[in-house]
């Protein structure tokens, strides 16, 4: 459940199009550029608000699906799926939120709006890549290997980054 001030539009890959968005808000690409800049802002992320505006434009023409939350203020979040395996797999890259607004389930919302997308879609499987470039949990800067599960099983965070490990 999303809070209620807050509406989530499906972003029309290739023409960059949305369903539902209301009149005069031709914003979005930049707030949702601004929104990646923000939350992934490390040289292995976004640093520069080019680079997250390519990332956008990159996203609207070929992501298989792309979904934005907004609210009054703007962008507060944005999901997407890229096709993999010729379309039997979809990839989420990237998930972001706001941080005035994380915690409120927006991102889960976003995500389980994905996968309904994707089962629409007819793909089976769905992939996550993680990292942690920053070394704010118990595996940053280092490997995982060997023991990779048991290591992943004792993840824990190491700076308050509100991460959820379930």
């Amino acid at each position: 459940m999303l809070p209620n001030d807050v509406q989530v539009m499906l972003v029309n890959p290739g023409s960059g199009g949305l369903t539902g968005v209301r009149p005069g808000y031709p914003t979005w690409p930049e707030q949702a550029a601004s929104l990646l800049q923000a939350c992934f802002p490390g040289e292995d992320g976004y640093p520069t608000p080019e680079k997250a505006r390519a990332e956008v434009d990159d996203l609207r023409e070929n992501a298989t699906c792309l979904i934005i939350a907004v609210d009054a203020a703007g962008v507060v979040a944005l999901v997407a799926g890229l096709e993999a395996y010729r379309g039997r797999v979809w990839e989420l890259h990237p998930l972001a939120v706001r941080a005035d607004r994380r915690g409120r389930g927006i991102g889960s919302r976003l995500v389980s709006l994905l996968e309904e997308e994707a089962i629409r879609a007819g793909v089976g499987t769905m992939i996550l890549g993680t990292d942690d470039t920053e070394e704010r949990t118990s595996i940053g800067g280092r490997s995982i290997l060997p023991g990779a599960l048991d290591n992943l099983r004792r993840l824990h965070d190491v700076q308050d980054t509100h991460l959820r490990f379930t």
